[in-house]
Formats: structure tokens, C-alpha cells, sequence
């Protein structure tokens, strides 16, 4: 008794799953794109989900079932209860074969739901956009982990080995085929995996679904130093702030003559300085009263405008306190300048060398003696080696 081939079978539920879903799709003309987004697409999403989560467990109890008959066979077979011509062997080899024929239709039908969902999540018509090769791949190797499985017929060949337990004689044994074809079983397995994963409850979580595609935008929208320090005056939080400017990348663009770079300030700042891009670290005031450290300015989202007719003032600006100097005339005395004297332990010394060795004692010298080896062996010169004299020396 042979199985039948699961091609045809695994072809035919892959084709129907996806004209299924595309004769829903298309309907009178296709639907347009903005129709993903309504409470029609969101509640088919649910539903596929829920689909593809019973998927999921139907596929790991088919491949559990294909692994416990395939034990129950090789054990019943091992001890003597049958050899593998008898009918009992074709009849458990033939449950195994229908076991895995149905597990490769329920991997097809699960990809397929994986398409659904890729084109409502994308707003795709056509399901050949979400076929990578990255998914081939994928559909191609679960497959091929799936479908090996020890086939009905008694299939053997001869290894040639030392018997240990005939004293290391070189003979030759018949071997059936079903000991290599059914240990890969295992690595249906992974099949756990999955289910635990769409059983999860952060997996579920509407909450934590969202977090998870939010981190996946990438931010990249850089402010200049003209819209920081604008964001900083309209900000009462924050307490100070240091801003990076990122350097040209021609130098022969940068504004010289603008002030001294000794005392740097906002107002000396050029036309191209302020246009340039730049980084924030600011000091703001929380709720509580402690300072903490934010790395950049959120930029904050404006507020819908209200559709009843009552009147909403707009908020106060924050008023800018004007400082004003009082000068004096006056003369500004001479300050007496101050007598210092020689200390007493630098009157002591008579050359250079005493004062070298106030700074530099026998544990610096040490130290610099060391660290001088080491350096020159990680470099590859092993046979380096240095006394604290030469170090004296050479400074």
C-alpha cells in the first residue's frame, strides 16, 4: 500500500485559499485601498487571525500525531512484534503518510493567511507583492522539514561497520531506510514554537502590537539651531541647555569673523550656523521637582481645532523679561598687587632633577616602566624590556 503524492493535494489547497480570497477581494471592479482601514478590513483582520492561530494548533496536532505513530511503529517493529513487510507496519506507515499530506496543506493554508494579512496590513490587491523570495524560502524549507516521513514498503540498505559486540569484526547489515527518514521527524517541533508564540498574550495584545509597530518608524527628521533655540524660548521647563552643532562638511563654508570663540553666544551666531543641523541636551524640570536629562526636543502635535462656535482664546505668550543696566561714573582704583614669596622647599633644590623627582617617585617611575613593557609586547616586541634608569634617561 502506497500513499498517495502530495503535491497535487498541497497545489490544489494553496490555489483555492488564494482565488478564494481574491474573488472576495476583487468583487464588482476590486476595492479601493482606502478600504483596508474601515471596520470591514479591521474585522477580517481579527478573523484571520483567529484563523490562523487554529491553524497553527491543527498543524502542530497533525505533526505530534505523525511522531507518536512513527515511536509506536520503529518500537513495535524493533522488538520483534511484527517485521516491516507486515500489514500492520503498512497500515501505521500509511497513518503517518496522511498525517504529513495534511500537515503540508495546513503549512500552505497558514502562508496563505500570512499573504491576507500582509495585504490588508498594506493595502495590496494583488497577493504576488507579498511572495518575496525571503518567504519562498521559508514556505520552501517548512515544507521540506515537514515532508520527510518514512514511507509504507520495506526499503533497506547494506552497511558495511565493525560489530563492537562481535569483537570488532567488519561486517556488513541490512538497515531499512525508515531509521534516516524518521529521525528528521523531530525537527517538526518547531511547530510549538509557533503556536506559543500566537497564543501569547503579548503577541495578542492590541497595546503591545502597537508599541511593537511604532518602534519599527524610523525618525529622521533633524531640527537646525534656529528651530531649537526657537523651541527652547516657548519651553518653561527647561533649565539649561547644550547644543551640538554638526560641523560643515566644507570647511570653506563656515562663518568666521562671527565672535570669539572663546566666548561663544546665540546672538554672534552666522546665517550658516544657524541653518545647520544640530543636537540638543536639555536639563528640564519635572512635575516632582527633579531635574532630568532629555536628549532632544519633542516636537509636539497640534491640537484639533474645535467645531462648536464658543470662542477659545488663544494661549498667552510667554513674556520676555527685559534687563536693564544702570552705569556709574566712576574711576576704578588700582588694585595693590600681591608679594609672594619663594617656599622655603624650593630654595632647596639645586638642579632641574630634584624637581623632576618631587612629581615623579619610585612607584610613578615604576609604573611608567611597566606600563612602557607592556605596551611594546602587546605591539609584538617581546624581548622588550626597560629599567627605571633608562626611564629617567629618556625623560
Amino acid at each position: 500500500m502506497r500513499a498517495a503524492s502530495p503535491a497535487p493535494f498541497v497545489i490544489s489547497v494553496f490555489v483555492n485559499i488564494i482565488m478564494t480570497d481574491n474573488a472576495k477581494q476583487s468583487g464588482a471592479g476590486g476595492r479601493a485601498p482606502a478600504e483596508c482601514l474601515s471596520n470591514g478590513g479591521q474585522c477580517r483582520r481579527k478573523a484571520l487571525f483567529e484563523k490562523r492561530k487554529r491553524i497553527s494548533d491543527y498543524a502542530l496536532v497533525m505533526g505530534m500525531f505523525g511522531i507518536i505513530i512513527m515511536v509506536i511503529e520503529n518500537e513495535l517493529s524493533s522488538a520483534g512484534v511484527y517485521t516491516k513487510a507486515s500489514i500492520y507496519s503498512q497500515a501505521l506507515k500509511t497513518l503517518i503518510s496522511m498525517s504529513t499530506v495534511i500537515l503540508l496543506g495546513l503549512i500552505v493554508a497558514y502562508h496563505a493567511l500570512e499573504v491576507q494579512l500582509f495585504m490588508i496590513d498594506n493595502c495590496a490587491d494583488d497577493w504576488r507583492i507579498a511572495m518575496t523570495w525571503q518567504r519562498i524560502a521559508q514556505i520552501g524549507l517548512e515544507l521540506a522539514i515537514c515532508a520527510v516521513h518514512p514511507i509504507p514498503g520495506q526499503y533497506t540498505f547494506t552497511w558495511t561497520t565493525k560489530l563492537a559486540n562481535k569483537g570488532g569484526v567488519i561486517g556488513v547489515e541490512v538497515v531499512p531506510y525508515d531509521v534516516t527518514l524518521s529521525l528528521p521527524m523531530f525537527f517538526r517541533l518547531y511547530l510549538i514554537c509557533r503556536v506559543m508564540l500566537l497564543h501569547s498574550k503579548l503577541f495578542t495584545d492590541a497595546s503591545s502590537r502597537s508599541i511593537g509597530a511604532l518602534n519599527r518608524i524610523n525618525f529622521n527628521t533633524s531640527l537646525n539651531v534656529h528651530e531649537i533655540i526657537s523651541a527652547l524660548e516657548d519651553d518653561n521647563l527647561t533649565i539649561s541647555a547644550v547644543i551640538f552643532i554638526t560641523p560643515p562638511e566644507n570647511d570653506d563654508l563656515s562663518d568666521e569673523g562671527s565672535g570669539s570663540e572663546d566666548s561663544v553666544e546665540i546672538s554672534n551666531l552666522g546665517r550658516r550656523q544657524l541653518l545647520a543641523e544640530a543636537e540638543v541636551r536639555r536639563t528640564v524640570s519635572s512635575l516632582e521637582g527633579i531635574l532630568e536629562n532629555v536628549e532632544d526636543i519633542a516636537q509636539e502635535e497640534e491640537e484639533e481645532q474645535p467645531t462648536t462656535s464658543e470662542a477659545i482664546e488663544p494661549p498667552a505668550k510667554k513674556a520676555k523679561i527685559m534687563v536693564t543696566r544702570k552705569w556709574r561714573h566712576t574711576d576704578i582704583s588700582a588694585k595693590p598687587e600681591k608679594e609672594t614669596t619663594t617656599p622655603e622647599f624650593v630654595l632647596d633644590k639645586d638642579n632641574p632633577l630634584e624637581f623632576f623627582e618631587m612629581f615623579f617617585d619610585d612607584q610613578v617611575l615604576e609604573l611608567l616602566r611597566s606600563s612602557t613593557e607592556k605596551n611594546a609586547i602587546a605591539k609584538g616586541h617581546v624581548n622588550f624590556r626597560l629599567t627605571i634608569e633608562e626611564v629617567i634617561k629618556k625623560k
